[in-house]
């Protein structure tokens, strides 16, 4: 039978199952296709820890190597699933009691959210100490199993739930993929596939926000994406375009406007047209991150333009210097906050 497509938020989708394009692949495929020799050796199946149901009055957390307890977390879960439940990691020491390696988080939720509380069986994998081994060498063992087990776990990181969210329909994540469409830009292959490649989701939606309807976000990516074309802007060849400089071009673009069609305006418009080839990227972006990034670099370029205006370089249209520079206040109405000078 063939799928059904429905156009949804302004992308065409499947609408019905077709087994003949499902985006299946198989995992030894992937691996396959990682490209280096893993070192194999013999596997005994009868390693693998049963599981056994614990009620929740019995687990023990040690503080001395578990991370705190995330409240935000266990109050935005708001009950207990256990279709989310995975197996609690479990040490059981020489003293019977058990202890959680991995795991706290979800006997939390169970304890508070259900009426069973301290009764509720969850399911553990309870690998055993030795009878003679000392306290102090158990929380040595439960520590090192903790760190393992959470350096070779990759999280979910805001890329992965987007792509799931859009899979099962969730509203902000259809959104999130039209602006990428609008914007004319894909991030690991979420958005319009046919435009260019950006890196740098937080960032990129910030640059989406900056004035109205992604128009400025649209300039700095028309900006960036020319100068990685240019020959004579060898300094620009990287892609994917960063999402920390589109954004901060994007707010120079809205100073642009906001600075109007008069002389400043003009010598914002020629240094970002005719004269960021000759700016390194790194110069703009090294040392900037978190929430004042874009800011940053904005300021940047902005005082890169204020020395070329003092040098005579940049000038009026009929080529006379300007009086004066591109002011804090200008910045300040173009909402670009220098955060060197913030508290």
């Amino acid at each position: 039978m063939p799928g059904q497509r429905q156009k949804i938020k302004g992308i065409w989708r499947k609408t019905v199952y077709n087994p003949t394009n499902d985006n299946l692949i198989a995992i030894t495929k992937i691996a396959d296709n990682l490209g280096f020799n893993a070192r194999k050796h013999d596997f005994n199946e009868e390693e693998y820890i049963p599981i056994t149901m614990v009620p929740v009055s019995e687990l023990y957390t040690d503080k001395e190597y578990q991370r705190l307890l995330n409240k935000a977390m266990i109050k935005k879960a708001g009950r207990f699933d256990a279709k989310l439940c995975r197996p609690l990691a479990v040490f059981e020491r020489p003293d019977g009691k058990k202890t959680i390696a991995d795991g706290q988080h979800t006997s939390t939720i169970g304890y508070l959210y259900t009426n069973q509380s301290g009764d509720l069986c969850v399911p553990c994998q309870i690998i055993q100490h030795p009878k003679d081994r000392p306290l102090p060498e158990c929380v040595a063992v439960e520590a090192k199993y903790f760190e393992d087990l959470n350096k070779n776990r990759t999280n979910v990181g805001a890329i992965e739930t987007l792509r799931s969210g859009i899979a099962y329909g969730n509203k902000d994540s259809l959104e999130k993929e039209q602006k990428l469409v609008s914007m004319g830009v894909h991030i690991e292959q979420i958005g319009d596939t046919s435009g260019n490649e950006v890196s740098g989701l937080t960032r990129i939606f910030e640059a989406y926000d900056i004035g109205d309807n992604s128009k400025y976000a649209r300039k700095a990516i028309g900006t960036y994406a020319d100068l990685i074309e240019d020959q004579n802007s060898p300094n620009w060849s990287e892609s994917p375009l960063l999402g920390s400089l589109v954004a901060g071009l994007a707010r120079v673009w809205y100073l642009r406007d906001n600075l109007g069609r008069g002389d400043k305006g003009y010598v914002v418009h020629k240094y970002l047209t005719e004269r960021l080839k000759k700016t390194s990227p790194k110069t703009l972006t090294e040392g900037t991150s978190g929430n004042s990034q874009s800011h940053l670099i904005a300021v940047r370029i902005v005082t890169k333009i204020n020395t070329l205006i003092e040098e005579d370089v940049l000038t009026k249209r009929d080529g006379t210097p300007l009086k004066h520079q591109i002011s804090e206040g200008e910045l300040k109405d173009s909402d670009i906050i220098d955060p060197t000078k913030t508290q």
